[in-house]
């Protein structure tokens, strides 16, 4: 799921997490995956590191929500740079292939 959306955007959360949204096939609702990004520590040896803090369905996800693309929000975590809350704009969600 979040390698599909590694070229696409991520969402902000109502609390201080961000999410990817994917449609199954066959469910009534998004599958929403819930996740924090920040810098590595330099012995890791990548740039950042991220982490799930919970996945399931969500039916009651609003239509619109704050996006940035993921590079973005890496980019902004690795350098840190804060990283402003955009306009919501429509969700758009992933569908594996």
């Amino acid at each position: 799921m979040i390698r599909y959306a590694a070229n696409g955007r991520v969402y902000f959360s109502e609390r201080a997490t961000f999410l990817v949204i994917e449609s199954e096939s066959g469910a009534n609702a998004p599958y929403v995956a819930f996740f924090n990004a920040e810098k590595a520590k330099k012995q890791d040896g990548y740039d950042a590191v991220m982490f799930v803090t919970s996945a399931y369905l969500k039916p009651s996800l609003p239509d619109k929500l704050p996006a940035v693309t993921l590079a973005t929000l890496i980019n902004c975590r690795v350098k840190g740079k804060p990283l402003k809350r955009p306009e919501s704009r429509r969700i758009m969600m992933v569908k594996r292939k």
